[in-house]
């Protein structure tokens, strides 16, 4: 590309606001709050300046027909890293991938584990762009970081004190592995905490204390805890049955929700109702379960109306 194309390109990239990408920051989010994930997402607009650098790099590679993918990137950092096949399947669920790049641990290796997917823009997306900005090497797509919050910190330090000054380290193998060493440590940190939570839980349930193993074991943002006097005697009387919650299988629960296609408050009574819809099954609770839930469960997509949202076993609460 000639000089003047890329000041032109300069100006053009500087003009974009944050704002032109704020829907799919929002859309990405609802996806995230459907399953209740602790979370938070970051979105950018590339720079003009590493944008430029990155094409230049490129040119002198004498890599052809080259087209930046990055111009718009979306980093999801999440509380914990379990979590991580979750998000992954809510990505390819709702975007269309074009590539991902994923960095598989080596046990006599310390070193950054990158999950990165490339996915096609949303056409109301690329809508907000103006239309010159694609006659550019720049490609309709998005690239979306997964990081969890103890490695988040530990990226930023990286990428801005050494990949981009690799030259930097070139003679520091020893130093190297030790900046990697340290993500070690931070990734024990991401098993220590679900493991701590894991004891919290165990300790509620040794206590009859059936709230606060409930929202332990499940690990999500709950909206409420009203509403659960019914539950609550039930298990007093039935340790067997909150044993079975006790032990849920986390995963796959998380996993069940983001398929329904409606989208159901997550008050405490609702998910144990859920809960015991996908695995526990037991009797007693499915019978206190609202038949409405059931259809919000099994139905394509149920428009709900002010009526249905009162009565003896109202299952919707405000946010």
């Amino acid at each position: 590309m000639r000089k003047n194309t890329y000041d032109q390109m300069r100006t053009d990239i500087n003009r974009i606001s944050i704002s032109t990408i704020k829907e799919l920051e929002t859309e990405i989010k609802n996806y995230l709050d459907k399953c209740g994930l602790f979370y938070k997402v970051l979105a950018r607009i590339k720079t003009e300046n590493s944008i430029i650098e990155k094409l230049e790099n490129r040119e002198k590679k004498g890599i052809k027909n080259y087209k930046l993918q990055d111009l718009v990137g979306i980093r999801i950092v999440l509380y914990f890293k379990n979590d991580i096949q979750l998000c992954e399947k809510l990505i390819q669920q709702h975007f269309e991938v074009l590539n991902k790049s994923r960095d598989f641990d080596e046990p006599e290796k310390f070193r950054a584990q990158r999950i990165n997917y490339v996915c096609r823009l949303p056409e109301n997306v690329i809508s907000n762009f103006e239309s010159k900005i694609w006659e550019y090497p720049i490609d309709k797509s998005f690239e979306i970081q997964i990081r969890t919050i103890f490695s988040e910190g530990w990226h930023e330090i990286e990428h801005d004190f050494r990949y981009k000054c690799l030259e930097d380290w070139s003679e520091f193998d020893d130093l190297s592995r030790t900046l990697n060493g340290i993500l070690a440590t931070l990734e024990n940190c991401d098993w220590a905490i679900s493991s701590l939570f894991e004891q919290v839980s165990y300790k509620h349930y040794k206590n009859s204390m059936w709230i606060p193993m409930l929202k332990n074991v499940l690990g999500i943002r709950i909206a409420d805890t009203d509403g659960m006097d019914e539950i609550l005697s039930y298990f007093d009387q039935n340790r067997d049955v909150a044993k079975m919650f006790y032990r849920i299988d986390r995963q796959e629960f998380l996993l069940w929700l983001s398929d329904i296609k409606n989208s159901i408050p997550l008050n405490l009574k609702n998910l144990v109702y859920l809960v015991n819809a996908h695995q526990i099954k037991d009797e007693y609770i499915s019978g206190l379960t609202p038949i409405r839930l059931l259809k919000l469960i099994e139905e394509e997509q149920v428009p709900i109306t002010v009526d249905e949202l009162t009565g003896e076993h109202d299952f919707v609460h405000e946010y």
